[in-house]
This record gives C-alpha cells, structure tokens and sequence, in this order.
C-alpha cells in the first residue's frame, strides 16, 4: 500500500524518476503518490528516464578516479620509504668510512690526503642528512628546504685542520 502524503515531493519524484536507479513503483513509494499518478506527471511533464546511463558513467568515473588517486598515493608512499632507506643505508657507509678513517694512521695515509679525504666524506655526509632531514620533514620550517644552522655546523663542522691552521668557534653566552 502506498503512503499518502499530504503535499507529494515533485522535485524528489522527478529527480529519482529521471536517474533511472529506481523502479517506477519505489520512486511512487517514495514521494508518497500512487505508480499511474507518477507516470501521468512523467508524460505531462515530459520527463524521461534517460539519466540512467550518465549516471552509471559518473558512478564508474568517480570510481576509477579514487582508484587512481589510491594507486598513486600508495606508489608515493613507496617510493618514499625506499629514498628512505637508500638515503639512510648511504650514511651509514658515509659513517663507516670515517670510522675507518679514524682507524688509518697517518703513516697509512698523509695528513693531505686525510684530509681531502675527510673532506669528500663530510660533504656526503652533509648530503645524506640533507635528505634524510627532508625524506622526514625535518627541516627547520623555512620551506627552503634547508637543515637548521645547527645541524649544518654539526654536519659540516669546522673544516678539516691544516698546519698553521685554527679554528675560532664563537660563545653564543650559553655555555656554562
């Protein structure tokens, strides 16, 4: 049986009538008149059912587009873990080499060349954590992408020490 309504919804009738989803009795049982009063409204209103089709288009589109957008994102977030971990795994051969640095004496190696070794290693080491800093949003909030001053000064340190040579860090007043 058909619930009456008072005032019939015209615009919810039609607009469930002409997407085409609902059978012509739902679409009555919904706006509360009976099937014939609906199909009578339908021909002397001209509406056609002929949104059927745009709607299952617009269905299967947006479908396909949170798909993509899932897949994409899911592609991103995988290449962000492995630069991760390419980025993380580069350091720490960075740091084994100063280690081993550290380990060869001077005779092993001249004092020149440690240093230009030292050198080489701490500018990789300075890009490594570069982008380590930025694989993990680290930076220091400028959005210049940069490291904060003190992890520069710690990454880039003072440079490598030759004879005849000092180097002056400041007092920023709050050593103790």
């Amino acid at each position: 049986m058909v619930e009456k309504r008072s005032t019939p919804d015209w615009e919810l009738i039609e607009r469930e009538y002409r997407a085409g989803q609902l059978s012509i009795a739902e679409v009555a049982r919904l706006g509360g008149v009976s099937k014939s009063y609906v199909i009578k409204r339908a021909k002397q209103d001209g509406w056609t059912r002929n949104l059927a089709d745009r709607v299952r288009q617009v269905v299967t589109a947006r479908v396909s587009a949170r798909e993509t957008v899932e897949l994409a994102a899911e592609r991103g977030v995988q290449i962000i873990r492995e630069h991760r971990t390419l980025i993380g795994r580069g350091r720490g051969q960075v740091l084994k080499l100063f280690d081993a640095l550290d380990a060869a004496t001077d005779e092993e190696i001249g004092l020149k060349d440690k240093s230009v070794v030292l050198n080489n290693l701490s500018t990789a080491l300075k890009t490594f954590v570069g982008l380590e800093r930025q694989a993990f949003n680290l930076d220091d909030g400028k959005g210049d992408g940069e490291p904060s001053a003190a992890i520069r000064f710690i990454v880039e340190g003072a440079p490598p020490i030759l004879e005849g040579q000092t180097i002056e860090i400041a007092d920023d007043g709050n050593s103790r």
